[in-house]
């Protein structure tokens, strides 16, 4: 009996896992989908975070989940129910406000569910999930700007492909690239880890978007600064050869570098026309996306009501947002909102941040990212990353070794057992 519990659970822990590693995958076929037949109302994409969630759900009830997880669950079920509540009152459909609800909730639930299946195993399987994306993730953003499918980042610059959201694959590149070069400067310089950082830097130059690389280079920086500190020599070696790769990625890719460079140069002579020096960066750093917080403050205080500050004043659906996650939360869902998001990014990201390297690392630049540039918190993608990101960190902190947690983060591409 003993013998077929344990084999349901693997089975069960292998299933879920496996769901999660194939999002990336799913969503260029759903990208096909939507570059073929157009928007035609059908999502491939959101029926299958339906069926992800469905499956979470019978986790839970299979499973004993803490209590303190589920009361998370359900206060974040807050935000679709905003949604349907308040979707008549715009002129939206009521399946473009729930399914933006859900996208709320979506992560929540999948920290819930991966945490509790996480305690069943012995192994790190979130791990082999961050190996398996940091090569499949800029893999096909690299194969269908090879084969010239999809469509283009800006009108301008850079090419995102199938993926659906520019922002969506922007974050999950940042975090892809953090981790791998964490691998190479902070573990073990490799092939595998050199490819790594190889294919992800070419999908940041052909995505095109400015916080990528903005990111890559803190990265790079930070994670030196920690090998300088644990040893000097191989720091320097380290340096040299993440200068060589540098040197080859910028000659290699210097059509698309100075495409990327003229067009944030046009960008912030645009910026630049009206207002102060902080409001140009603050402009250029957030793509326009400031000025529209001014506007959604007066309209708050035109027909100002408690009602709006509790429950939000903007439409409940992409189309009504600002694209950055807590300004988002606030305007579109108030003050209940913008405290339940605040809940439990602090109860399952930091109330307990004692973390290894590099996890605390990328959690806080994941919520740099949300804060400035959206599409983290409640993107499709996205926030599924964040989900295994956020695994990842908390399992870390059960691991009783580094020595054993880094011999589990090598074995790169396992098949999941």
């Amino acid at each position: 009996m003993k013998l077929d519990s344990f084999s349901y659970k693997v089975t069960l822990t292998s299933i879920f896992y496996m769901l999660i590693v194939v999002t990336p995958l799913v969503d260029t076929i759903n990208g096909a989908f939507v570059l073929q037949y157009g928007e035609s109302g059908v999502s491939i994409g959101t029926f299958y975070r339906l069926y992800l969630i469905l499956f979470s759900v019978c986790v839970f009830v299979k499973e004993r989940v803490d209590l303190r997880q589920i009361f998370w669950v359900f206060m974040s079920i807050y935000f679709p129910m905003n949604c349907i509540i308040r979707y008549n009152l715009y002129d939206i459909s009521f399946m473009s406000a729930f399914s933006y609800g859900v996208k709320w909730v979506f992560p929540i639930i999948l920290i819930v569910c991966f945490n509790r299946l996480q305690e069943k195993s012995s192994k790190r399987i979130c791990i082999k999930i961050m190996n398996c994306w940091s090569y499949l993730i800029p893999g096909l953003l690299i194969a269908e700007y090879i084969i010239g499918l999809g469509e283009k980042t800006y009108w301008d610059a850079g090419f995102r492909g199938l993926y659906y959201s520019v922002n969506d694959v922007g974050f999950s590149l940042t975090m892809m690239m953090s981790y791998s070069l964490y691998r190479l400067i902070l573990i073990e310089v490799n092939k595998k880890h050199i490819i790594a950082i190889a294919l992800n830097f070419v999908a940041i130059v052909i995505l095109a978007t400015k916080s990528c690389l903005m990111f890559t280079v803190l990265g790079i920086g930070c994670f030196l600064l920690i090998k300088y500190k644990k040893s000097t020599r191989k720091a320097i070696v380290y340096t040299a050869i993440l200068a060589v790769l540098i040197i080859l990625g910028i000659i290699l890719m210097q059509d698309k570098l100075i495409e990327m460079l003229n067009r944030y140069i046009r960008f912030y002579d645009q910026m630049s026309i009206n207002g102060g020096i902080f409001t140009k960066i603050m402009s250029f750093l957030t793509s326009a996306r400031t000025p529209r917080i001014g506007i959604a403050i007066k309209e708050l205080f035109s027909h100002f009501s408690v009602t709006k500050m509790l429950f939000g004043w903007k439409a409940p659906w992409f189309g009504g947002a600002i694209e950055m996650d807590w300004f988002d939360a606030f305007f579109q869902h108030g003050i209940i909102g913008f405290i339940i998001l605040i809940g439990y990014c602090y109860s399952f990201m930091f109330r307990k941040p004692n973390y290894r390297t590099p996890w605390l690392y990328m959690l806080i630049l994941a919520m740099i990212c949300s804060f400035f540039s959206g599409h983290v918190l409640n993107g499709a993608l996205s926030s599924t990353v964040l989900a295994v990101v956020v695994q990842c960190a908390i399992s870390s902190r059960r691991s009783k070794s580094i020595k054993n947690m880094d011999q589990c983060e090598e074995k790169l591409m396992t098949v999941i057992v």
